[in-house]
């Protein structure tokens, strides 16, 4: 794996801290968070500034650009891939390990007196932004907003920003329709005497509104922030895909409904406008209530005095508790995968024994059951453990049922203890939550 050569690309970023254009001031560092503007661990392509930088691909990572130097921090299950991935002009600081500074303790120990530390405000959260900003400031230097992202601006072959068509969930598989999950948040709302609630996590936004997307890779979200109100609903989205017919109709958009479940769709970037505007008007008791992993830019568009923050959301909180029609498709699911994995294990034993399987084949093996398994018709699921080939040929060997049979238990076995567990971390941190 050959390193990303980045002699270029570091020197024009350190011209554009420099730049006018780009900054109202010279900034002597620059940050470059891992995450998007909604603080997601896995992003799509055009929010991959830190890869573009340095070249590292992990999902976890931050990198810090100086006048002269550069330097990455991962955990430990990166260490051998940056290192591989990364060129001589950065520094791998391995988190965890003894001797490594923390990002705040290493821009203190480099950087001249007075310096000023910037970052695109909408990247990093606000509770990280607080813990730099006060170590920076004890040492004498600063940490600043730069409300134009310098990634961006030296990134010539930027992807734009995915904008895919959503999937309405019916009432079968949610179990609980969107107007009422917006009831029971504006409880939570009036329980704490909040007037506005602001959404900014992409899963809370596709889960309260019972819509999927495909906007990241394997993540089923789609870029979109919401701000609740004790009477009006506004979403932030962008795209044709809003026009859709199933979509409109899944949430009644021009139709005749009540005011207070009536949607105002609004562009995806004018947010922090539309946030402003609202706390202009807000009275002197009035909150608006959000994640302390919000953005720095969205959290400090709210006056201090009027910002409510939490480390877990009314809707994080009720993402964790499975209503029946949930438990249902979370059993159907593990029993569908169940089947496949007998499937995959029932093909190890053929295999390994020939030598040649590997960690990857397995892995390509084990997609390609479960692909197959979503494509059975519900009239082609009896016993599809028993292919149709092998039926006519095996059914006369009682030993070969016996063994997928034994294999199949196994495979419920697994999926159910993996069930159970994942109820019982959701009860115990619904308990230690209330």
């Amino acid at each position: 794996m050959a390193p990303k050569i980045t002699t270029e690309l570091l020197k024009q970023l350190r011209q554009a801290m420099k730049n006018s254009k780009y900054v109202p001031e010279p900034i002597q560092a620059y940050i470059v968070p891992s995450g998007d503007a909604h603080q997601s661990e896995y992003i799509a392509p055009c929010d991959c500034r830190r890869e573009f930088i340095c070249g590292f691909d992990g999902s976890a990572g931050t990198a810090i650009i100086t006048e002269q130097d550069a330097a990455m921090w991962t955990d430990g299950r990166y260490f051998l891939q940056a290192a591989q991935q990364m060129d001589s002009n950065w520094t791998l600081m391995k988190i965890g390990l003894k001797d490594v500074p923390t990002q705040e303790d290493w821009l203190v120990s480099v950087l001249p007196q007075g310096s000023k530390v910037g970052v695109d405000p909408f990247i990093i959260p606000a509770d990280q932004w607080k813990r730099i900003s006060k170590v920076l400031k004890s040492a004498g230097h600063a940490l600043v907003p730069i409300e134009d992202n310098l990634i961006d601006a030296i990134w010539v072959d930027r992807l734009s920003r995915p904008c895919k068509p959503l999937m309405a969930l019916g009432l079968s598989y949610t179990g609980i329709s969107w107007k009422d999950k917006i009831t029971a948040l504006r409880i939570k709302m009036a329980e704490r005497k909040a007037a506005w609630f602001l959404v900014t996590a992409l899963d809370e936004v596709a889960w309260l509104f019972n819509l999927r997307g495909s906007d990241v890779e394997y993540n089923p979200v789609f870029f979109a922030y919401a701000i609740v109100g004790i009477s009006t609903i506004r979403l932030f989205i962008d795209g044709e895909r809003m026009a859709d017919p199933a979509v409109r109709e899944h949430l009644s958009l021009g139709s005749a409904q009540d005011a207070e479940f009536c949607i105002q769709l609004l562009p995806y970037d004018s947010i922090l406008t539309v946030l402003k505007s609202i706390c202009e008007t807000l009275s002197p008791h009035e909150k608006v209530w959000l994640s302390d992993k919000a953005s720095c830019a969205l959290t400090q568009a709210i006056p201090k005095d009027h910002r409510f923050l939490t480390p877990y959301t009314p809707i994080c909180i009720a993402k964790a508790v499975k209503n029946a029609s949930e438990i249902e498709g979370m059993r159907r699911a593990h029993i569908k995968d169940a089947v496949a994995l007998c499937e995959l294990f029932n093909w190890l034993e053929k295999e390994v024994s020939k030598g040649n399987v590997t960690e990857i084949l397995v892995a390509d093996k084990a997609e390609e059951f479960r692909r197959f398994k979503t494509k059975l018709s519900s009239a082609a699921i009896h016993h599809p453990w028993l292919g149709v080939k092998e039926k006519s040929s095996m059914a006369s060997s009682k030993n070969y049922v016996a063994r997928r049979l034994l294999w199949l238990f196994l495979g419920l076995f697994v999926h159910a203890c993996l069930f159970m567990k994942s109820l019982f971390l959701a009860a115990s941190r619904r308990a230690l939550l209330t």
